[in-house]
């Protein structure tokens, strides 16, 4: 069920300029932390519309980090990855490098052939949807089986796996352990997180302290961003 009490993560996590918007628990699943920008990083992100971060794109970053070196987990962990990327209409992976020892491995997909690319925001935002929907334990009406199969298949996939970043377009999941437990952090990423990301993609090979690196990111590339957006406006009229 959804709780809005007590603090999910426990303070050794860096959480950086994000807070919790709130959390879920279920049986036999770790913590789901939904995570937001404080002040701090909210003026900055504000420009961007999550909603639209994907829009007119097709095809989306896929990106990988998994804190082991067990090939079978690997391989458990990236299909069940592809399976929920194939969920959310997508095919792929397509431009895929991986980085060995422990995992990283990027790549993209595309929409489906006939696809509009404005539904891409919609189609992440179901399969997000349905991942809350696991933990509320409520009638997933809202969503198909597949979605629903999928995000079950890569929760049960990450249980082997101490710390992981995931991303899929602008769904950004992160695990790691702490005293309590296991706990995964998801956040709806705006442009400027995802052009954070992209710009240093090493934030996601230390998952305890990915959002915390994200937001200094965040906060760096701000003032080059808006000085860009500046330059580029049309003179008043």
């Amino acid at each position: 069920m959804a709780s809005y009490g007590r603090p999910a993560v426990e303070s050794s996590a860096s959480l950086g300029s994000y807070r919790e918007a709130g959390h879920f628990s279920a049986d036999g699943l770790p913590r789901l932390v939904v995570v937001e920008p404080d002040a701090t990083l909210r003026a900055a992100v504000a420009r961007d519309d999550p909603a639209r971060a994907d829009v007119g794109s097709q095809h989306v970053a896929v990106e990988v980090y998994l804190d082991t070196d067990d090939e079978n987990v690997q391989q458990t962990v990236l299909a069940a990855v592809d399976a929920f990327v194939d969920a959310a209409g997508f095919d792929g992976p397509f431009d895929v490098e991986v980085r060995r020892g422990s995992i990283f491995r990027r790549s993209r997909a595309f929409l489906r052939k006939g696809a509009d690319a404005a539904e891409l925001p919609q189609r992440l935002a179901k399969v997000e949807r349905a991942l809350e929907l696991k933990y509320l334990e409520k009638d997933q009406a809202e969503v198909d089986a597949a979605q629903s199969g999928a995000v079950q298949q890569l929760l049960d996939s990450l249980s082997g796996v101490p710390q992981a970043c995931l991303r899929v377009g602008s769904i950004f999941l992160v695990k790691f352990e702490d005293a309590r437990g296991p706990v995964v952090l998801v956040r709806t990423l705006s442009q400027l997180e995802m052009h954070a990301l992209e710009r240093f993609p090493e934030i996601q090979t230390d998952p305890r302290h990915a959002l915390g690196a994200l937001s200094t990111a965040v906060l760096a590339l701000e003032p080059v961003v808006a000085d860009n957006a500046s330059t580029q406006a049309p003179p008043a009229q």
